[in-house]
């Protein structure tokens, strides 16, 4: 998780940075997903955001992106 300047088409004018999140396996590999928040999102979705990305659970997959296949662990 990244709290950093965001990307024009996400910046809403507030000048405080807002939090970009995404997961990514290895360099140069595609991210596997991105979540981007500005900085008026409200602080207690971007908490409960981070607090479900923090939980240890497994998440059931029911198929996997094609363009992940080369980068993923199965058992």
């Amino acid at each position: 998780m990244s709290h950093r300047a965001l990307p024009p088409e996400i910046h809403d004018g507030n000048p405080l940075p807002g939090y970009l999140a995404y997961a990514e396996v290895a360099d140069l590999a595609p991210r596997q997903w991105v979540a981007a928040f500005s900085p008026s999102t409200p602080p207690d979705l971007v908490r409960a955001f981070t607090e479900c990305l923090a939980d240890p659970s497994p998440v059931e997959r029911t198929t996997v992106p094609a363009d992940a296949e080369g980068f993923l662990f199965y058992t």
